[in-house]
């Protein structure tokens, strides 16, 4: 995680010439996968037994599965906007917001287990606690994208694509050409 948070302009520099990419891959998966799982047991705690162990899996397969089904639709537009980048690239760029998201999940979790082992077990309390234990993945997922990520992000990516470079397609015509403005 260390090397996605502390050292993100050197992570973007090397996304960029595509260096290391399989150990950054490999690492990043799996600091979403304990992070989230941790936090996921901690959502747990609150009803016990077998919904720890349940929360643990669902937590981190909520998170991995939405990305790496997203995944080729963000690779898709990208291209389609002009973007150079490979899947793996791409698949890394979303990725890197994942991990600190999971990081920033990590370091909720004795808040979160403060209140869980704290509220009485009540209806009330229940959604409560329920509130409590979900809201951080967005408040997480806002700070992955803080203006110390974008402005690494846009360091590393110095030719963004054009939005002016879609395809136009004429109705008389079946086949398309690029508009250059």
């Amino acid at each position: 995680m260390e090397e996605f948070i502390k050292r993100s302009d050197e992570f973007l520099q090397n996304l960029v010439e595509g260096k290391n990419l399989r150990s950054y891959f490999v690492n990043a998966n799996l600091a979403v996968l304990v992070s989230s799982a941790i936090y996921g047991a901690t959502m747990g705690t609150y009803s016990g037994g077998a919904q720890i162990l349940y929360s643990a899996i669902k937590a981190p397969l909520l998170l991995l599965l939405s990305l790496y089904l997203t995944l080729p639709s963000y690779h898709i537009l990208y291209s389609l906007l002009g973007g150079k980048q490979t899947v793996g690239q791409t698949s890394l760029l979303l990725l890197f917001g994942f991990t600190i998201m999971s990081t920033v999940l990590i370091a909720l979790v004795p808040v979160n287990l403060f209140f869980i082992l704290t509220t009485t077990k009540s209806s009330t309390a229940h959604a409560f606690t329920a509130l409590h234990s979900t809201s951080p993945f967005s408040r997480s997922a806002a700070s992955s994208h803080s203006p110390t990520s974008s402005k690494a992000l846009k360091r590393s990516f110095a030719n963004p694509p054009r939005i002016g470079s879609l395809p136009s397609c004429s109705a008389a015509s079946s086949s398309c050409l690029w508009a250059h403005n």
